[in-house]
């Protein structure tokens, strides 16, 4: 099972042909992608309110199927068994991935292709999952969580970064967008610095192209950071933002 989580499913069948081999490989890319995208289609806090609270989270405040809608309808219940969710769904993604094309470790740093597919394409469905016309969240969550399993290193530096800009500008969206953007490239500098070589090319992709979709799908609230009306981090009672309410896109993970 090692071997097979280490190498994956594709390299361990006889392929009796060329053919043979290019055709199950490129089977269990599929396989490596499409079951981990479904699977990050179902998106936890809907589950939870849903099946919990008889309820849909998407019905109040920001309208964002969120950890932070969640925590604001449900309290920390449904914030805690939210975080749980997307946790387990983006680990068993991951393991996915690397069961049909491998999940190896160099270090504390995955370079196992499968590793890389499976968070990607959990990323992908929970931001657009195919079960809800493609109105997901905004895969901050699923990103933290798949990053620090493949590069707990690269995750820590990233969440001291997002810890320092909340606690100075009280912005989390801010927080989360900078920290994103700069996954590439602690994760290349951490790397070189470890194995004094770049990571592999599909882990250097992997990682500008999942930065560049969640920065991307912050984007009304990086219009709202240029205006000054985004909102501040604050501990008090306050009303909803609702302002993404009509395109699910509020301040949520």
């Amino acid at each position: 099972m090692i071997d097979l989580l280490q190498y994956g499913l594709y390299s361990q069948i006889a392929y009796p042909s060329v053919g043979a081999l290019v055709l199950g490989t490129l089977g269990c890319v599929l396989a490596a992608a499409l079951l981990p995208y479904l699977l990050g289609s179902l998106n936890t806090s809907i589950l939870i309110s849903r099946l919990l609270f008889r309820d849909d989270v998407r019905t109040h405040g920001s309208g964002n199927a969120g950890l932070s809608n969640m925590q604001r309808t449900f309290g920390a219940k449904g914030a805690v068994l939210t975080l749980l969710g997307d946790i387990l769904k983006t680990a068993l993604c991951i393991f996915i991935g690397g069961l049909f094309m491998g999940l190896e470790y160099q270090g504390p740093y995955a370079v196992g292709l499968g590793g890389y597919i499976g968070m990607f394409f959990c990323v992908l469905g929970h931001t657009f999952p195919i079960f809800y016309r493609f109105k997901g969240g905004k895969g901050v969550l699923c990103s933290a969580i798949g990053i620090a399993i493949l590069s707990p290193y690269v995750f820590l530096v990233l969440l001291l970064v997002f810890v320092i800009l909340v606690a100075f500008t009280k912005y989390i969206s801010l927080g989360s967008i900078v920290s994103s953007a700069m996954y590439p490239l602690f994760l290349n500098l951490m790397f070189k610095v470890s194995y004094t070589s770049t990571p592999p090319a599909y882990v250097v992709l992997c990682s500008f192209v999942m930065a560049a979709m969640v920065v991307w799908m912050h984007r009304s609230n990086i219009n709202r950071l240029w205006h000054g009306e985004e909102r501040k981090l604050s501990f008090h009672h306050h009303e909803v933002d609702t302002s993404d309410k009509e395109n699910g896109e509020g301040p949520d993970k």
